[in-house]
């Protein structure tokens, strides 16, 4: 049975007590004006054609210990960058690449010099509430993990590759016309977590947390 740490499991529990609480928010519908003869003396522009692509980036904290071989902790949380490419498909539907760095920032073993994950996944992206404002949206990622240490024993790499696969919810808001701010809670499963001679995760989960922005093309 997984290893869940307490800290990151209250603060999920938290955002899941937040996301209703932002789904009362008011619905907004956009304006339709019926034509006029004379728009030609009109000053307003046409809004700019958007063709459905977003790009972003987000700024996140992982949580979830790395021991070694003896059970001494290594790492418990590393914080990252996640970069991420989406084209809408449908109005409340998504699909994308993301990839997403992470590094230990608290390594507390001697001969580690760097504990690393790096990761490239598909993603769909199904939003909720897709007229209301703030949107509530899920997330559905799957791929593949590279798992990287160095360590001071030899020049080689510590290396370990997998699948990975995450789901997970998010709150998003325009604050304009191209730019999006978002708040994201993902559970990330690893199904051949780090567990070797020199170090092993407690679990084959983690909980991720990104705060991002979001350009729309």
């Amino acid at each position: 049975m997984p290893c869940f740490n307490s800290k990151s499991a209250w603060a999920a529990a938290l955002f899941f007590l937040f996301i209703p609480i932002m789904a009362q928010s008011q619905i907004y519908r956009v304006a339709r004006h019926a034509p006029s003869s004379h728009t030609e003396f009109s000053n307003e522009k046409e809004p700019a054609f958007l063709s459905g692509w977003e790009l972003s980036a987000s700024v996140l904290l992982s949580a979830g210990d790395i021991q070694d071989s003896a059970g001494w902790p290594v790492s418990e949380k590393m914080p990252g960058l996640r970069l991420r490419v989406l084209k809408e498909v449908f109005s409340t539907v998504s699909v994308g690449v993301e990839g997403q760095w992470l590094a230990a920032a608290d390594c507390q073993t001697a001969y580690l010099d760097k504990v690393a994950k790096y990761s490239v996944a598909g993603i769909i992206k199904w939003t909720l509430t897709p007229d209301a404002r703030p949107k509530l949206y899920l997330l559905f990622a799957g791929g593949v993990v590279f798992n990287r240490a160095d360590w001071d024993f030899t020049a080689v790499p510590l290396n370990q590759d997998g699948a990975l696969w995450a789901v997970g919810a998010g709150i998003e808001g325009q604050i304009a016309r191209r730019w999006i701010l978002r708040g994201e809670y993902r559970l990330s499963y690893e199904p051949s977590a780090w567990h070797n001679l020199a170090l092993r995760a407690a679990s084959n989960t983690r909980h991720e947390f990104a705060v991002g922005l979001s350009f729309l093309l």
